[in-house]
Parts: C-alpha cells; sequence; structure tokens
C-alpha cells in the first residue's frame, strides 16, 4: 500500500506516491525511486478538492475537505460561528449537517433544484440548515478573513467560515501516456468488474467512472466513502 497521505487508517507505505507505471513490465516507479513489482495494481487514490475559483477563494477560513487535519480546522473554525457551505454535493451537505449544531449558523449554497438527489432542503431546513438553491458563490467577501459570500443572486451571506464542497479532481495526471484510458475530466475508466483498458491494473473509489446496471448507467463518478466501500468489497477484483 503505498500513499503520499499523513494519516494511515491501517498499515501501508508512508510519505510516497507512485509518479509511473509500466504497464509492460508490471511495475510501477515511487518518488523515491524505488520500484516496485505487481501481479496486480489497483489504482485507488482518491480525488483532490477542486479550490473556489472566484475572487476571494484564498481568504483565510476559507476550507476544502479532505484529510483529518482539514475536518480539525474546520470544527475548531466554526464553532459558535457562521458557516457557509458552498455545494450541494455529498460531503457539503454531510459537512453542513454534522455541524448544525457546532456552528452559529449554517446556510448552504448550491446551483441545483436541490442539494441532493431525492432530497429537498426541507429535511436540512428542519434540522437548522438554511438551504438557497438555484444559486452559487460569485464572490468571498473580506480583506484578509472572509467575511460573506455574494451569490450569483446579488445577495451577500455573512460568514465567518466558509467550506467549498464542489468537487474533486482526479489526480492521475501521471497515468498519460501510460496506456490506461481515463475520460475527459481524467477519471479512470473501469468496466463492471473495475478492469481498466490495461490488463491486471483495476480502479476503485473516486478517481474512476465505473458502471450501475441497476440504475441503467454506462458510467458514472461518484464521489462518497460509502461507493468507495463498496468497491472494495468486490470480490472479483482479488479472484481475477
Amino acid at each position: 500500500m503505498i500513499t503520499e497521505d499523513e494519516f494511515p487508517p491501517y498499515d501501508r507505505v508512508l510519505l510516497s506516491k507512485v509518479v509511473s507505471v509500466n504497464l509492460m513490465h508490471k511495475k510501477v516507479t515511487l518518488s523515491t525511486g524505488e520500484i516496485k513489482p505487481y501481479s496486480k495494481l489497483v489504482l485507488a487514490m482518491g480525488g483532490k478538492p477542486k479550490k473556489p475559483s472566484c475572487p476571494g477563494g484564498d481568504l483565510k477560513n476559507v476550507f476544502t475537505l479532505r484529510s483529518p487535519s482539514d475536518a480539525a480546522a474546520i470544527v475548531h473554525a466554526c464553532a459558535g460561528k457562521r458557516l457557509v457551505c458552498v455545494g450541494g454535493s455529498f460531503i457539503a451537505m454531510e459537512l453542513a449537517s454534522a455541524l448544525a449544531d457546532t456552528a452559529g449558523s449554517v446556510t448552504v449554497v448550491c446551483d441545483t433544484d436541490e442539494p441532493l438527489p431525492f432530497t429537498g432542503p426541507d429535511k436540512f431546513e428542519e434540522n437548522g440548515v438554511h438551504v438557497l438553491v438555484k444559486s452559487s458563490a460569485e464572490k468571498y467577501e473580506g480583506i484578509d478573513v472572509v467575511t460573506g459570500v455574494t451569490t450569483s443572486k446579488g445577495e451577500t451571506i455573512p460568514a465567518d467560515v466558509v467550506v467549498a464542497g464542489i468537487g474533486i479532481y482526479p489526480p492521475t495526471e501521471w497515468l498519460k501516456g501510460s496506456g490506461i484510458e481515463t475520460d475527459e475530466k481524467g477519471f479512470i475508466k473501469v468496466d463492471e468488474h473495475f478492469r481498466t483498458s490495461a490488463d491486471f491494473v483495476y480502479a476503485m473509489g473516486d478517481v474512476c467512472t465505473a458502471p450501475v446496471p441497476i440504475w441503467g448507467i454506462d458510467s458514472i463518478n461518484i464521489q462518497h466513502f460509502q461507493v468507495a466501500q463498496a468497491h472494495g468489497n468486490m470480490p472479483i477484483i482479488y479472484t481475477q
């Protein structure tokens, strides 16, 4: 197990990462220069959170969430404060719900008709989370520290803390030219058995786009930990 992450949930090689793969010889090269052979290769790199691109995205107390350190910083910053979550994704809505009792107030700004598929805003409103739909963040206000979020509707929402849950990008740049096929966004294409376009190479979790036959979907990228867990439990990866 090779990762650049600082916090290990289980035993694995720490503070290194794969920088290239040789499909013909079934070997990967690490950033340390070390070469590791493989019989099967599983690509489960997750995703990197997208940073806000609108003005003010670099202000203090504007966060994204990926690591335990990010989570701890957000919880510490928003205690009793005005929290604005930008985005209607799983991560934004789960964060808003989790911090409803910690923050002084929680507002969600999402550009869709509802914050999650098949979930209207009323469920969140009942638990103290104010949801603004069909609205996007145009600017984060403030000089050094964020003080508010101006939306596409011209409204400025006061904020002491902002968390942007606006999606991820896949860390697959190092796969370019490898022969492992990705889609136009860089997510790794897999079949129903999580096989990539390369023999003996699989992908799972946030980094892949996979078919969901039960929904009649040919290929979709679902960014949620339970989906990644389900992928990891697929026996086909370990038996073929």
